[in-house]
């Protein structure tokens, strides 16, 4: 079977026969394969839409590629949604001005990295 027009990411496939008296096999095992755009530069999308502070606690709040992963100041972002979009919150931080780091990598082996800065008050 050809099928065009996937975009990147993971997919995953089984199989399952239907002979001429439409007896039907049982469900085959699971297969999984990923595409991977070739070809294109290997920048990503990365911006970071605001900032918020929360006490001594930072909010990123941005948006990505679907299925990029994020590092914010060494921790992993967990919660990046379907459409790319982002909200973390950074461990307490102790008064001063704090450069944050964001740093982002595709499933085409591109990264991108933003900084913002933050004070946080005494």
């Amino acid at each position: 079977m050809e099928i065009t027009g996937l975009d990147p990411g993971d997919y995953f496939w089984n199989v399952t026969a239907t002979d001429g008296k439409k007896q039907t096999s049982e469900v085959g095992e699971i297969f999984k394969f990923m595409l991977v755009a070739q070809g294109k530069s290997q920048s990503m999308l990365l911006e970071i839409d605001s900032t918020q502070l929360h006490g001594r606690v930072a909010e990123i709040v941005g948006r990505t590629e679907r299925g990029a992963a994020l590092i914010v100041n060494g921790q992993s972002v967990p919660n990046v949604s379907l459409d790319g979009t982002f909200r973390h919150f950074t461990e307490a931080l102790e008064p001063g001005q704090h450069t944050i780091s964001i740093i982002g990598s595709n499933r085409r082996g591109g990264t991108a990295m933003r900084q913002v800065s933050i004070v946080v008050p005494k």
